[in-house]
């Protein structure tokens, strides 16, 4: 297990980091706003890091089998694989909206407005090139979610099958300890 744990392990880090500053961000906002319309992407956010958390002991289980890993990790891991996916998609589809003109040109006049209320010049073309940034950012952000989440659902099935395999084993070693 070399490249592919290794791979897995980045993309969960750079998940878990970037999931957890999303979401420190959005309970201060939450607890600034007061505003409990928050609560519903904090729960998406919170899903999505504690996944993380669970895939990561998952890598480590299947990195050094002599750590254990209890079958509820498994139950849970699948059960929130729910949250990075759906928050990946999302991600992905509400930034190839920003494709669309009509939507580009709208956004970009609103930000103009408002640096010109606050007296800031901003070179021509930056804010196009701040978008497209923006863009590239939060494409990747999704595909790590998707990936991720199918990855640990790989490490998963991986994880079954040796545990199956171990156990055979063990049954095999029972019995010829008992002489049948």
């Amino acid at each position: 297990m070399g490249f592919d744990i290794k791979l897995f392990r980045l993309l969960n880090g750079i998940g878990i980091f970037i999931t957890g500053a999303m979401l420190l961000f959005s309970l201060l906002g939450m607890l600034q706003s007061g505003d409990l319309l928050i609560f519903m992407p904090l729960l998406f956010l919170g899903g999505t890091f504690y996944h993380g958390i669970l895939a990561g002991s998952l890598r480590k289980s299947l990195q050094y089998p002599e750590v254990p890993l209890k079958d509820s990790t498994l139950v849970r891991l699948q059960a929130l694989s729910f949250f990075p996916i759906m928050i990946g998609l999302v991600v992905i589809s509400s930034v190839t909206k920003l494709n669309d003109p009509e939507i580009r040109d709208m956004l970009v006049s609103g930000l103009e407005k408002q640096a010109a209320e606050q007296k800031q010049t901003l070179p021509d073309g930056y804010l196009y090139s701040v978008l497209n940034f923006g863009q590239i950012m939060m494409t990747t952000y999704g595909v790590i979610l998707i990936g991720n989440a199918v990855l640990a659902m790989f490490y998963m099935k991986q994880w079954k099958d040796r545990q199956e395999e171990k156990d055979h084993k063990d049954q095999q070693e029972g019995q010829d300890d008992i002489g049948i």
